[in-house]
């Protein structure tokens, strides 16, 4: 194709998608209501962003091209039923000649299309209902594990507190190193040990932990510092190690 004009287009088209276009006076009028304005650039045609490809169309397929999209194709449909003017179509508005179609029932094409395309609405918003109802199962059921999670928590916390050992966190091992090295400092200021004894105190000690940093060693001499509530809690800190520590013994 050379050159595409709006009179090439004139007439009645068939989208690839199974719509029909009516082409009348450079608008194009889609069935499901939809008008384009055609117009010329250079030697081929541009709607909406879409523009004929000369190269790959012909006078009964018109290839529409768009960055980012795939191609679209029309195509043209001539013989027109008899009433096509009470649907609205001109039938002087159609090409004649070279291009030549069996006879197609427009309207009823049409009103198969709406049928479907209402059929497809049902179908997205059942889908669309369904989906809604499955994502808030979702937040249920996340709602639910995340209470039964707390309960358990609740009941290690409870159980920790009756059996003397402070609620715990879970272990992490660098910083298990760290607060070991501040252990080791010589005459470490009160109140930084008392943040490192709170720390401490908030980890389930295991033996492996024990064994792999040597942290009671380090809080071992904090038992008898002069500071009375620090040589308590090292006390009672290192008394619950010592516990774990023999409970893997037994």
């Amino acid at each position: 194709m050379e050159e595409a004009t709006l009179s090439d287009l004139e007439g009645v088209w068939v989208h690839s998608f199974g719509y029909h276009i009516k082409v009348v006076q450079g608008k194009a009028e889609f069935a499901n209501g939809l008008t384009f304005d055609l117009k010329p650039v250079g030697k081929t045609i541009e709607m909406d962003g879409w523009r004929i490809s000369l190269t790959k169309s012909t006078s009964e397929e018109i290839i529409w091209q768009k960055k980012g999209e795939n191609d679209l194709k029309w195509t043209f449909e001539e013989d027109l039923h008899a009433n096509l003017e009470a649907a609205g179509i001109d039938q002087s508005n159609i090409i004649s000649g070279k291009r030549r179609r069996g006879s197609v029932d427009y309207i009823a094409d049409n009103a198969a299309i709406e049928k479907e395309e209402r059929q497809h609405r049902k179908e997205l918003e059942a889908k669309r209902a369904e989906e809604q109802a499955l994502a808030m199962i979702a937040r249920k059921r996340q709602k639910l594990q995340k209470k039964e999670k707390e309960k358990e928590r609740e009941r290690e916390r409870s159980k920790a507190r009756s059996s003397g050992v402070p609620a715990s966190v879970s272990v992490n091992m660098s910083e298990m190193k760290e607060l070991k090295v501040l252990l080791d400092t010589k005459d470490l200021e009160p109140e930084k040990i008392k943040d490192v004894l709170k720390k401490l105190e908030s980890v389930k000690m295991t033996v492996q932990v024990l064994a792999k940093t040597l942290i009671g060693k380090a809080l071992n001499p904090y038992r008898k510092h002069k500071d009375s509530e620090i040589s308590r809690r090292a006390k009672k800190l290192f008394d619950i190690w010592r516990n774990v520590f023999k409970a893997t013994r037994k």
